[in-house]
Order: structure tokens, then sequence, then C-alpha cells
């Protein structure tokens, strides 16, 4: 019901709404509290905090393409259905996020992830490390819908903006991540300097995104923007652009790379894997225009990436497009 009305924000109905929303945060909050105890004490659970204009530019900008009504419930349902598709980037994404490269993280290293959505590299994380060896997630992101579904996972999530995120405490958190969904935020060096600020010294910040002129870049352009149910008409990012937004931000051993970011599917037949390719895909992107068409998608993967596929073995068959992503590491 109030996701509904969230999702239905309007002048008419902003005060009244404000006073709703105000409540039902900081019972999310208090309710957290037994379960969290250490990353209760990252955040600022001052009543104050949460005035009538925050409230209210989260509303009006929650209204995005991940929304319920928008592709956000197709992503979200996407997310959580194929968490190993992209396991691979997530791995490169934790080494960067840990001081030292590994995948050994500390029981209380503390990472936000800034474009979390409904908690996906969280959930990944568990998958991989076993969520009592998994670094403590904070899931935060600007759609009220995504927010909400990753409390319903049983995840730590806040509702804020990566360009304001007005919950952290400053010098509180061990690492910050900025991935799938970068070229989103508007502001970026506010967004990126607000993350500097988060971090405890010698915390680690990762930036996340595809290059300019790149095929995923192309993709975006070319198909999300044409055939999703919702507009994609965001520039990516530069290696120029992301080493300026860490300099910036006062971050040191700022580095480049590319890394593999790929999605995998394994079935028991090759048909099988390619089909669940295709869904993933069109589920991820929220592709409604094509109107379900498989192998029109599939072409066109494979156009813009191509399509790699293998037998594991007697009763495994892998399917596999390769993405290159843009990545920025840092240290404060």
């Amino acid at each position: 019901m109030l996701l509904a009305k969230v999702q239905s924000f309007n002048e008419e109905n902003k005060s009244g709404l404000v006073s709703i929303l105000k409540t039902d945060l900081f019972y999310n909050i208090q309710s957290l509290k037994s379960n969290y105890p250490q990353l209760i004490n990252t955040l600022n659970c001052s009543q104050s905090i949460l005035d009538s204009t925050q409230l209210t530019n989260l509303m009006m900008n929650s209204n995005n393409e991940f929304s319920f009504e928008a592709r956000g419930k197709d992503w979200a349902g996407n997310a959580d259905s194929g968490l190993k598709v992209r396991i691979d980037g997530v791995k490169d994404l934790l080494k960067r996020l840990n001081k030292d490269e590994s995948l050994n993280f500390d029981s209380n290293y503390t990472i936000v992830d800034f474009l979390a959505g409904n908690g996906y590299v969280n959930q990944v994380a568990n998958l991989i490390l076993g969520s009592d060896k998994s670094p403590q997630f904070i899931n935060s992101d600007l759609s009220y819908f995504m927010f909400r579904d990753a409390l319903k996972n049983g995840l730590f999530s806040v509702w804020q903006s990566a360009e304001n995120p007005f919950w952290i405490k400053s010098s509180s958190v061990d690492a910050v991540l900025y991935a799938y969904g970068t070229h989103h935020i508007q502001n970026r060096s506010k967004a990126i300097k607000e993350g500097a600020r988060n971090l405890k010294d010698g915390g680690r910040l990762v930036i996340h995104d595809f290059e300019e002129g790149s095929p995923m870049a192309t993709w975006f352009a070319d198909i999300v923007s044409n055939f999703s149910k919702t507009r994609h008409d965001y520039p990516h990012f530069s290696q120029q652009e992301m080493f300026y937004l860490a300099e910036n931000a006062g971050l040191k051993n700022i580095k480049i790379e590319h890394i593999d970011d790929p999605f995998v599917i394994v079935a028991d037949t090759k048909e099988k894997a390619l089909y669940s390719l295709s869904k993933y895909v069109m589920d991820l992107y929220g592709l409604v225009k094509f109107n379900g068409d498989v192998n029109r998608v599939l072409s066109l993967i494979d156009q813009y990436f191509g399509i790699h596929s293998r037998q594991i073995n007697d009763s495994q068959f892998e399917v596999k497009i390769v993405r290159n992503a843009l990545v920025c590491s840092a240290t404060k």
C-alpha cells in the first residue's frame, strides 16, 4: 500500500505521505538494530535528518525506470532468479573492494553499495563466500521499490540517492561501490565525493560501468533505448573521466582497468541455455517491444557481443557473452 502511494506521489498528497514515510523509515531502522548492530552504527539515525524537503526529493526521484511500474519488478525478479549469471564480474569487484584484493574478508568489513537495486551484489557475495564469511553490506538505492524489495530479501537496506547519502556517517565504512548502473547517476562528481567522505582512512572506492564506444554502451544506445519500456539515453564513461572523478574526490592509488563481466548460462541442452540467455537479457533490460521474440534477441546478442557455447559434460551446456567493463579502484 505504501509503495503504491510513493509511486503516485504528487503535491496534493505530499504532506500526509511525508509524515507516514518518516514513521515507516525509522521503524525499519529500529527493526534492523537487533540483526545488524554494527551496520546501525554507520548510520545517522536522528529523525532530524529526515526533513520534508529530503523526503519530497526522494519521492520525486524514486519514480524512475527502476520503479515497480517501469522495469523495476522485472529487473528485481531477474536478479533474484539469475544470481549466478554475472558471478564472474561480481567476484572481480569484490576483490577490488577488499584492501588486499582477495576474497578473504574480515567479518566486520563494511561495504556500501550505492546502486544496490534489491541487493544483487550482496546476494552474490553471500552465494560465493557464504553469509558467515561475506562482508557486511549496506544496500542503498534511490528506487523506493528496490529499497523495499531488498528489505523483503532480509538485507540491510536504506533509501537514498548516491549524490546525497544522508544516512551514512562520515568515515564510517571500509568500502563503497558504484556498479551496474553508474551511468544513471546525474551528478557523478558529487556522488563520488560523498562516497569518499563516507570512507574510513585506507578505505576502498570502486566504480564500475562501460566505456563510451564499447559494444555494451552501443547496445544500450541502439537496443535498450529503443526497445525497452523506459528510455535509456545516459552517457557512459571514458577512462579519463573515471580517473578524474577519483582524483577530484581526493583519492589515491587510482587504477583504471578493463575486466571481463560476462553473462554465463548453464542448462542441460544448448537450446535451453540459449533460450534462457535471451529471456535473461529481455527481462534485465525490459525489452518488451520485442514481444518475447527469443530468436530475434539472440541474433542481436550475437551481433553485438558474440555468443560462445561449449559442452561442459554429458549433461551440461554453457553459453556465454563477454562484456568488457571499465573499472576504477582507489584508496582514501
